[in-house]
């Protein structure tokens, strides 16, 4: 069983690094990166939504052998980008998921009232992604930092901003993840994913902020460990 890991905006696929070590041996792990940021450095950055999950898409295909069983995984924006990548392979002649994890992020149909990322200043992009402890101080402080990764986190509001939300009913389970003191990202929204899916549906409310995933990762682990083995 392959596990497709998605990071959230300006994220790396570094972001799972750790879960090898702490996953099942029978569950293999794959961060997926897009274009322009780690082992990608050098590539161009997609300006389009679409164009990233299009190349995710590639990345996949590429990797799975045929009748070969796998899941999903995206956190935050990368939630949408793996729920846009499940309806692009429903849509196609690969093998569905079996399940697609949710993780931290509310789904297309709800707005909310948030802050036009994609015309923010410099300066308040920072302190935003620090409110929700994105990013640390250092990085505030660094002009080499923010040299690197603020055209990163800038394309990556921009995609953000660019997207088309849609409800479309997929056949693959969902199970979605949140944190219970995230500010942005509530229960009652993560429950709304039970809409998107024809198939079984779960919601787990775990400890910690927006980017519990990151900072707590175990308590994830053990619930995916637990649902994919079980569906072996």
């Amino acid at each position: 069983m392959k596990l497709f890991c998605i990071p959230h905006l300006g994220g790396y696929s570094s972001s799972f690094a750790s879960w090898k070590n702490k996953m099942d041996s029978s569950i293999s792990i794959y961060p997926l990166e897009l274009p322009g940021r780690g082992v990608r450095m050098l590539e161009p950055l997609c300006e389009d939504f679409n164009c990233a999950v299009q190349d995710l898409y590639e990345v996949i295909i590429q990797t799975l052998s045929k009748g070969e069983r796998y899941a999903i995984l995206g956190h935050s924006m990368g939630a949408l980008l793996a729920y846009e990548l499940a309806i692009l392979i429903q849509n196609s002649a690969i093998q569905q998921p079996d399940i697609l994890f949710i993780s931290g992020r509310y789904p297309p149909h709800i707005i909310l009232d948030e802050p036009g990322l994609n015309d923010l200043k410099d300066e308040d992009i920072l302190q935003y992604l620090f409110k929700f402890n994105g990013i640390s101080k250092d990085f505030i402080v660094s002009q080499e930092l923010q040299r690197i990764f603020l055209p990163i986190l800038k394309m990556d509001y921009k995609l953000l901003a660019n997207y088309t939300p849609r409800v479309v009913t997929l056949n693959c389970s969902i199970t979605v993840f949140g944190g219970n003191e995230d500010e942005g990202v509530k229960q009652e929204h993560l429950s709304e994913w039970q809409r998107y899916t024809t198939n079984e549906f779960n919601v787990h409310m775990l400890e910690g902020g927006h980017f519990f995933i990151i900072e707590e990762p175990e308590s994830v682990i053990q619930r995916i460990t637990k649902q994919l083995i079980r569906g072996k």
